[in-house]
């Protein structure tokens, strides 16, 4: 029956049927054939650019992870440093128990060792409250010739951890045999566990 009424149309008629059928059919094959490759096209676009931003990204990262450890590794070494110029607990009792032997050591007497407590040991516990370190404090007198106290200044000194002279006063000795006596002021830092720490 279509047929039939195609075939009683006039030529003009008839061929703006066809070409409406060509396009609906052109129309009909795009959409199946070739918007899904363009839509994959557009697709892979846009991954391409997806990705060239994730590689610039991870560059950039990279760089910043690089200089991070760069820093760690010198904050390490600096650490390590600061572990070995610093006493243990155990050492500093150690230390404060030589001190004793070093003086004689060096040729002084020692007349006096006091630890200095009150308003020191605030401070040493402000100090280790913040980072672990505690500050400790001993007043140590002794009676010698010149050379010997500057011997016993150098070897407080040399030890391989820090020992600070905070003051140092000397004076005649009252007993008249030309002797000094010398008041100084010693000062160490301790850290907790330095074995502990090592190891975290």
């Amino acid at each position: 029956m279509l047929i039939n009424n195609l075939a009683k149309l006039n030529s003009r008629s008839r061929n703006a049927i066809s070409a409406a059928l060509i396009v609906i059919t052109t129309i009909v094959l795009y959409g199946r054939l070739v918007t899904p490759h363009v839509i994959y096209l557009s697709a892979t676009q846009q991954y391409g650019a997806v990705l060239s931003d994730m590689i610039k990204t991870g560059k950039i990262v990279k760089s910043a992870v690089e200089i991070k450890k760069k820093k760690l590794k010198e904050l390490g070494g600096r650490f390590a440093y600061l572990q070995n110029a610093l006493f243990s607990v155990k050492e500093a009792k150690e230390f404060f128990s030589d001190i004793q032997a070093i003086s004689e050591e060096a040729g002084c007497a020692v007349y006096s060792l006091n630890f200095v407590t009150g308003d020191q040991r605030s401070e040493a516990k402000q100090s280790e409250d913040a980072s672990g370190i505690a500050v400790h404090t001993a007043m140590l007198s002794v009676i010698g010739g010149y050379n010997d106290i500057v011997g016993l200044v150098e070897r407080l000194k040399t030890r391989p951890q820090k020992v600070c002279i905070d003051s140092l006063r000397m004076t005649s000795h009252s007993d008249g045999s030309g002797r000094l006596k010398c008041d100084i002021t010693v000062k160490i830092y301790t850290i907790q566990d330095k074995e502990t720490l090592a190891y975290e």
